[in-house]
């Protein structure tokens, strides 16, 4: 037996949700579970499976009738026991997406003034919507770093580096003090699709300690492993 537990956004704005679920192989064969509870992301549903491949989609449940989303979902055992999704579009996460923390417009308000005078805070804008991507790594006049990513369909974003001794929740002896999380913003579109992070490190005078990656969780492509 397979146990599952689906998180469902509360941006669906269903009243009555439920899920529907289905294997590939059986066709017509829809099975509908309504909510074991609710949490601060949105609607819960667990289930227990003999299966360990599925798809799957919500609905509103308004009577007799059932209104369902427009994506369709497809989950494997590689994912793990407890899963989440969003509104936007159809990705499964096995760790909880973050929210937009607001746009990137805001963030660019509060920094142009500590840009310094060479220093080109990127507004490429690909949308043509007057959108601030931010992108790359900028040293700030107030002894601060930006770093800038463009991930659309992220769960969460880390900046890990030798700055933080490579830290991150999926290090092999993981630090939370040492943990860089990124924030997610609306840029281009003004869909969430940048992520941001302002912090004292790394120390810009010691070149020994400037090199960093992103670190992406969910979205990507797991490894053997099954880890990003």
């Amino acid at each position: 037996m397979h146990q599952v537990k689906v998180h469902a956004p509360q941006e669906l704005g269903f009243t009555n949700p439920v899920l529907l679920f289905w294997f590939p192989q059986q066709e017509g064969a829809v099975h509908e579970v309504y909510p074991s509870g609710w949490d601060d992301y949105g609607p819960v549903f667990q289930f227990t499976l003999r299966r360990n491949y599925f798809c799957f989609s919500f609905a509103d449940r308004q009577g007799e009738k059932r209104v369902r989303e427009r994506f369709v979902r497809c989950y494997g055992q590689n994912f793990g026991r407890e899963i989440w999704t969003v509104a936007r579009h159809e990705e499964i996460y096995p760790v909880k997406p973050e929210k937009p923390a607001g746009s990137t417009r805001e963030v660019y308000e509060e920094i142009q003034g500590i840009a310094g005078k060479n220093l080109y805070l990127p507004d490429t804008d690909v949308s043509g919507q007057g959108a601030v991507s931010l992108l790359g790594v900028h040293y700030l006049l107030d002894g601060t770093t930006l770093f800038g990513f463009f991930h659309p369909r992220a769960a969460r974003v880390y900046v890990t580096g030798n700055f933080n001794d490579w830290q991150s929740p999926y290090h092999p002896n993981p630090d939370p003090e040492k943990f860089l999380p990124m924030k997610l913003y609306r840029g281009y579109n003004d869909e969430p699709n940048i992520w941001l992070l302002r912090t004292a490190l790394p120390d810009p005078a010691d070149a020994r300690k400037n090199l960093y990656k992103f670190l992406v969780a969910g979205g990507v492509p797991l490894n053997s492993d099954q880890r990003p």
